[in-house]
């Protein structure tokens, strides 16, 4: 495998290793609590902004690490006594073009919850990576829409740069 490789290279080489995100044996490890973090993004929505009719932009459904914010949000919906269905959901497979159509359909209901939160994919740091510019927000959708003139926005940041802060 060639990550094992790697690290075993860079041992032999005296470089330290350090695995972010993950559990390398051997290795320091920097984990997130990506659960938690997004639970108090939830909570913060609803309890802080009394926003009820909440809307979840996931990345890619049955996706292990998407369906555990689907799972948190579930969670923090039953904790305010609000009720959660797949309806609440939608996938923007962590892509610029899925995420974009997602939210267009979203927006084409018509019916539009008083919260989106966009668990997508952030932004902060573009790493220089053939095809990395696709990478984008699904909240790009909704740039030049008027639909949002007018309205409340909430844009908090997740993932492994906004659940620490």
């Amino acid at each position: 495998m060639l990550f094992r490789s790697v690290i075993e290279r860079a041992k032999e080489a005296g470089v330290p290793v350090i695995v972010l995100g993950g559990k390398t044996e051997g290795c320091a490890n920097v984990r997130y609590d990506y659960v938690g973090g997004f639970k108090n993004i939830v909570r913060h929505v609803i309890g802080e902004h009394g926003i009820k009719d909440v809307h979840l932009m996931g990345g890619v459904k049955d996706n292990p690490f998407s369906q555990e914010r689907v799972d948190a949000f579930a969670q923090v919906l039953e904790e305010y006594g609000l009720p959660f269905d797949e309806s609440m959901v939608s996938y923007g497979e962590f892509w610029a073009d899925p995420a974009r159509e997602a939210a267009r359909k979203l927006i084409e209901k018509g019916d539009l919850p008083d919260a989106v939160i966009c668990a997508v994919g952030s932004h902060p740091f573009v790493p220089p990576i053939k095809g990395v510019e696709n990478a984008r927000h699904a909240l790009e959708a909704y740039k030049d829409l008027s639909v949002l003139q007018g309205k409340k926005v909430v844009i908090i940041g997740g993932g492994a740069i906004g659940c620490e802060s």
